[in-house]
């Protein structure tokens, strides 16, 4: 989980994560396909949402550590779990945020794990 615009404000912090979740995609890919050569099968996906979050240390006196909680680390989460090897999946929200900085391409409408409605989803292209 990567958390941006906490503890430190960022300008434009949804661009700031799509530009991230691609460099993942390449960096990450590329490293991934090195490793499959060898017959360790890798893969990951992303996934990107926006809102408003619970921020702060839990934990107890002995392991604490800093973390955020709420709807939208929830639904990145889900739409993480739901994306294939290299994909990068975000939020409607998401897309409306970055404007046409991005192309993304619609795909539909998901239900998701502890998500109380259907969430429309899209990918990066």
């Amino acid at each position: 989980m990567i958390v941006l615009n906490d503890p430190i404000e960022i300008e434009d912090p949804a661009k700031c994560a799509v530009v991230l979740g691609d460099k993942l995609r390449s960096t990450l890919g590329a490293m991934c396909e090195n490793w499959q050569r060898y017959e360790h099968d890798l893969g990951f996906g992303v996934g990107i949402s926006y809102g408003y979050a619970t921020l702060g240390v839990v934990g107890s006196e002995t392991q604490q550590t800093y973390t955020a909680i709420g709807a939208a680390v929830n639904l990145a989460s889900r739409l993480c779990d739901h994306a294939s090897d290299g994909e990068v999946l975000v939020t409607q929200r998401v897309c409306t945020e970055v404007g046409d900085a991005f192309k993304f391409e619609s795909i539909g409408q998901l239900d998701l794990k502890g998500v109380s409605r259907a969430t429309i989803a899209f990918r990066l292209n």
